[in-house]
């Protein structure tokens, strides 16, 4: 059954975003052209063109993650906090299953939508490294000097990306939270919704601005103890680990919470 409902929920979200993930490629591909056109023409008119499509491709990415959020919200909360809950906690499947299936169907169409984002970056950035810039000769060094402290661009990309998806998870898990935990209440539920959202948001930014203090303070004394850069990319390394941990465990709760409210504490509209 948790089959069929991510196969809904993906039907559901690519009814919204393709069109918008459709027009980001499109754009994106006429800058590349102009690119590679105008250069070899000579044509400035053209590059002013390429420059057009670039900005209509940055805009449609912006658009792209509000209409992400958008669905988001929109799919919780049409799904399991409206009459139409009254259908889904009454289907053979487990409060688990329901939140589990949106969770998954946000965590892949995000990842879609970053891979194919990267790849129209990449291809613009390597248009413009063949007209006109050295932006590879600089990447190529600095890969070389991760290599020469002992680790490989691979590692950090890994590293990144893991941190990229455990922060868009204990989003996507934030904003549930705040919907089952404002819904809860008899009156202005998406009011409290938002207060719960933004109270939550406070406390993370405290909790983070002071981590940040210490990292800041904590460096300087770690480097001037060590003076290895090798070291020092280890104390870096360890500590987006350490940030990744961080935010699987405020999954975690975000996710227990989210559990409890709509197993015992539902109040559907």
């Amino acid at each position: 059954m948790l089959g069929k409902l991510i196969k809904y929920e993906f039907r559901e979200a690519a009814r919204k975003l393709l069109p918008f993930l459709a027009a980001s490629i499109v754009f994106g591909l006429f800058s590349v052209l102009f690119i590679r056109i105008g250069v070899n023409a000579k044509q400035q008119t053209l590059e002013y063109y390429s420059t057009f499509c670039f900005g209509l491709f940055v805009l449609t990415l912006l658009v792209i993650f509000v209409v992400y959020i958008v669905v988001i919200i929109q799919r919780f909360y049409k799904n399991l906090l409206t009459d139409e809950g009254y259908l889904m906690f009454t289907l053979p499947v487990s409060t688990a299953e329901l939140i589990w299936s949106k969770i998954i169907v946000a965590l892949v169409s995000v990842i879609i939508v970053s891979a194919i984002s990267c790849l129209m970056v990449y291809l613009i950035i390597s248009a413009y490294e063949l007209s006109y810039g050295h932006m590879f000769e600089e990447l190529k060094l600095l890969v070389e000097n991760i290599n020469r402290n002992g680790f490989s661009l691979i590692q950090y990309i890994l590293q990144f990306t893991f941190l990229f998806l455990a922060a868009m998870l204990m989003f996507i898990l934030l904003l549930y939270t705040s919907m089952s935990v404002g819904y809860s209440f008899d009156s202005h539920k998406q009011l409290y919704s938002v207060l719960v959202f933004f109270g939550i948001l406070i406390v993370l930014q405290l909790l983070v601005g002071g981590e940040m203090t210490w990292i800041v303070y904590t460096i300087p004394d770690i480097y001037g103890s060590y003076q290895s850069e090798t070291v020092f990319c280890i104390y870096l390394r360890n500590l987006l680990w350490l940030q990744t941990g961080g935010m699987l465990v405020l999954c975690a709760i975000f996710y227990f919470v989210t559990y409890r409210m709509l197993s015992r504490h539902l109040n559907l509209e």
